[in-house]
């Protein structure tokens, strides 16, 4: 009999490639090109953790002024954070523009996408964000940490405190255009070697023929 440790096996999550993804076209960036854009995505609930954001983002901002961070998505804690942005005079600097249907531009125009999440399964924004060399800042949750420690690049985890996710995200807004260019291609690599759909489908039928031998 084989061992319980023999019949478990491991299947990444994966995202189709950009290319095999159809876009409706209507995307309008909330972006000027002068600034320094900053984005997440997610539903406006406790376990996100928006509020996180919005208090580095007080403190992102003194540094760079012309930042600005757009979050998508709609929830049941939308009042509360808007009240928290206006609270803070980030009105200028942090907008809520509802649902996003179109991300592949969203996260090709970013300098930085945030998971501030206090919990995740698997971070599916994560992904997405690889897939097109988009820089993340994390929060080192167990989540976020075992899927870019999978980056052989530098990475940018920060633990739930505000200074320090700000901290972080200053760090990357800092980087040498080298560095952030090689960041971004070890991210779409690191997405094509592990994560796309292709290579999840083709692990998924190595394992039923695996199965289908033993029975």
């Amino acid at each position: 009999t084989k061992a319980l440790s023999d019949k478990l096996y491991v299947v990444n999550n994966g995202l189709p490639d950009v290319n095999q993804i159809q876009q409706s076209g209507n995307y309008v960036s909330l972006f000027k090109s002068e600034e320094i854009k900053i984005g997440t995505l997610g539903r406006f609930s406790f376990e996100k953790n928006f509020s996180l954001l919005i208090d580095a983002m007080k403190i992102v901002v003194k540094q760079f002024p012309r930042s600005r961070l757009v979050i998508y998505g709609d929830g049941p804690l939308r009042h509360e954070l808007q009240q928290q942005i206006n609270q803070n005079d980030l009105a200028g600097h942090i907008q809520l523009p509802g649902y996003l249907y179109d991300t592949l531009p969203f996260f090709a125009e970013l300098d930085v996408f945030v998971n501030c999440s206090l919990t995740e399964g698997m971070p599916i924004s994560l992904l997405e964000a690889m897939r097109q060399g988009c820089r993340i800042v994390a929060t080192d949750i167990v989540a976020n940490h075992c899927l870019l420690q999978s980056l052989p690049s530098k990475t940018y985890l920060s633990p739930s405190v505000a200074a320090q996710l700000a901290e972080n995200i200053i760090v990357a807004l800092t980087e040498s255009p080298e560095e952030v260019a090689l960041q971004k291609k070890c991210y779409q690599d690191t997405f094509k070697e592990k994560f796309s759909s292709q290579l999840m489908a083709e692990n998924y039928t190595e394992i039923y023929r695996k199965i289908k031998t033993e029975i």
